[in-house]
């Protein structure tokens, strides 16, 4: 599209699929600032997190959420009910999946009960309590219920509800736990990662004793496996702080 990103990082241990995301950004159409914490970005930088402008840029959130985005994963919680009527896999009682900003499973829970689905819909918390509240995940689905409302929304229809699981956050957002490396090593035939979808089946295993006869689906969240090549210089147009 002939634009460029303002790309804001803060820093996080160096795992997983870090490295390969800090490289595909590098080589791309972006200028990178980084900054040394998440605390010192809200300080230094607060516009990103407050306001829809920063310095007279538009700013897309941390996590990308928003409610007309949001309408892009209602869009594949009713392409899963259309799977599901097709017969390619049964009505799953409950859906796991990881809560970062909230985006994926605030649109798969209003995607589902607009199909009409009972699905209940588990968000296992991959940040910080006070950041992963049920209030702001309901927040962000009310936000995607006002983008469709003009579309017209079937006749008594209520917003569905959808359940936190906090406890598998760990030492801090970005960090793993053992928990989450087991369960990437567990599912090695699935591209899994430790810090947010690790998390989620880090929690299904523990509950899955409580879910026998159950049909259950675990939302994988993680992008592909392969991107881009990066570019050859890409760690030559870091910010020198971060190249060091």
């Amino acid at each position: 599209l002939g634009r460029r990103v303002r790309a804001h990082l803060f820093w996080e241990p160096v795992e997983g699929q870090v490295l390969q995301n800090l490289a595909a950004v590098a080589s791309g159409p972006a200028d990178l600032v980084y900054h040394p914490s998440r605390v010192h970005m809200a300080l230094h930088s607060p516009g990103l997190l407050l306001s829809e402008r920063s310095r007279g840029e538009l700013v897309i959130r941390a996590g990308a959420t928003c409610g007309r985005g949001t309408v892009g994963t209602v869009r594949a919680g009713l392409e899963l009910s259309a799977q599901i009527e097709a017969g390619h896999c049964p009505e799953p009682e409950l859906l796991v999946l990881p809560y970062g900003s909230g985006g994926t499973a605030a649109g798969l829970a209003l995607g589902l009960a607009l199909a009409g689905r009972k699905t209940q819909v588990l968000a296992v918390a991959a940040v910080e309590r006070w950041f992963a509240t049920s209030a702001r995940l309901h927040s962000e689905l009310h936000a995607a219920l006002e983008e469709l409302r003009p579309l017209g929304l079937p006749a008594g229809f209520s917003p569905p509800r959808i359940e936190v699981l906090h406890g598998y956050v760990g030492r801090a957002y970005g960090v793993s736990t053992p928990a989450s490396r087991e369960a990437v090593d567990w599912a090695s035939h699935l591209p899994v990662e430790p810090i947010y979808s690790g998390k989620a089946l880090a929690a299904l295993r523990d509950i899955a004793p409580r879910l026998a006869g159950k049909h259950v689906l675990f939302w994988q969240t993680s992008r592909r496996p392969e991107l881009p090549p990066p570019a050859p210089d890409w760690e030559q147009r870091l910010p020198a702080a971060l190249r060091a």
